[in-house]
């Protein structure tokens, strides 16, 4: 038997690791903004049994999708939309899109957000959950409860090559390689348990200090009734400390929750001490978003950097400057507004605008913040 290097080994796990950084398939998660409940509908089939307001789809092999959403209020005309599941580099992605009303009060359905899909994504939280192909088989359900234990086996075989054994065992993945002669066969067996409470397990969303004090979706979940969540005990605008974002909270002066007493970032002009971003923080944050090609993902990636970041007016007019529809100009620039350090420029955003329409609707929504 020849002498196998250890270059040899660090290259076939390198080849693995590689093979890992993407999945074969991808998920769709679609949400009711309003909370309206539907179902979904994907290449004909009706996936959900009964209404839900977050329905997530996975295991996805293919790029492109019919879907279809109806809703339970039959007064509420369906849905009809193409999905696409893969970027342009065929990479499959775990998309979100959210079901949104125009301003005559017509649904639609509007791209989100996407990343690159990977084994054992965490889920969104409230969402039922199922695996295509097996439709009305629900896998996770939106209180958490579990229905399947997922396990996932891949094997591969090579040809040709001295023998040489190898066992790891990382992360919960166990891997064997084995190579004779004249083969080598690879075979990755990885099993999925996921326990009570949905994202990122355990209950709450980033649990053990939660989101802001008092945690977003903490204790028994979305619009819970014990007065520690989102949307609990008083309400979204309620002014009892018990809202999103409270007490100290993001970007928010007064600690008395979204929107309350005045708004979002209440007390102050510069967002309870958010600062804009530096400029080369601003730069990459610019790359990031022009190495999206479709205009609606390059949107879902300038509201992901602005949630977890402040800037000022002309950093927000250059984000919007990289959209090419109005539409999306228009969304960015009123949610980024929640971002911005000094809203006393806001009025120079209506410049981003190309039509006089869009100009006048992002005015009207200035006048409707004060």
């Amino acid at each position: 038997m020849k002498k196998i290097t250890l270059l040899l080994i660090v290259l076939v796990l390198q080849s693995f690791a590689v093979k890992a950084q993407h999945y074969p398939t991808g998920n769709l998660t679609i949400f009711s903004e309003d909370g309206s409940p539907f179902y979904l509908i994907l290449n004909g089939q009706r996936y959900n049994d009964k209404p839900q307001t977050n329905v997530r789809l996975e295991m996805l092999p293919d790029p492109y999708y019919s879907c279809k959403i109806i809703f339970s209020n039959t007064k509420i005309p369906a849905i009809s939309k193409n999905i696409q599941i893969a970027d342009v580099d065929d990479i499959m992605q775990d998309v979100t899109y959210r079901i949104k009303k125009d301003k005559k009060g017509k649904r639609f359905l509007k791209f989100y957000s996407q990343r690159p899909a990977e084994q054992n994504m965490i889920r969104p939280n409230n969402c039922a959950v199922y695996h295509y192909g097996e439709p009305n088989d629900m896998y996770v359900g939106p209180d958490g409860t579990i229905y399947h234990e997922e396990i996932t086996t891949t094997t591969t075989t090579y040809g040709g090559g001295d023998s040489f054994g190898m066992n790891v065992n990382m992360g919960g993945v166990g891997m064997s390689v084995n190579v004779p002669g004249d083969n080598v066969t690879t075979t990755t067996t990885t099993t999925t348990t996921t326990t009570t409470g949905g994202y990122q397990q355990n209950g709450n969303y980033n649990n053990g200090g939660n989101y802001n004090n008092g945690g977003y979706n903490n204790g028994n979940g979305y619009n819970n009734g014990n007065g520690n969540g989102y949307n609990n005990g008083g309400n979204y605008n309620n002014g009892n400390g018990n809202g999103y974002n409270n007490g100290g909270n993001h970007n928010n002066g007064n600690g008395n929750g979204y929107n309350n007493n005045g708004g979002y970032n209440n007390g102050n002009n510069n967002n309870g001490g958010c600062y804009a971003m530096s400029n080369a923080d601003f730069e990459a944050a610019v790359t990031t978003i022009k190495g999206s090609s479709f205009d609606d993902t390059r949107e879902g990636t300038a509201k992901q950097i602005l949630s977890n970041n402040c800037m000022n007016t002309d950093q927000i007019i250059s984000l919007i400057k990289l959209l090419s529809f109005e539409d999306n100009k228009l969304s960015l620039a009123k949610y980024a507004y929640n971002y911005c350090v000094d809203r006393k420029n806001y009025f120079k955003v209506a410049n981003a605008f190309t039509f006089d329409a869009s100009k006048q609707e992002m005015n009207e929504f200035l006048q409707g913040q004060r």
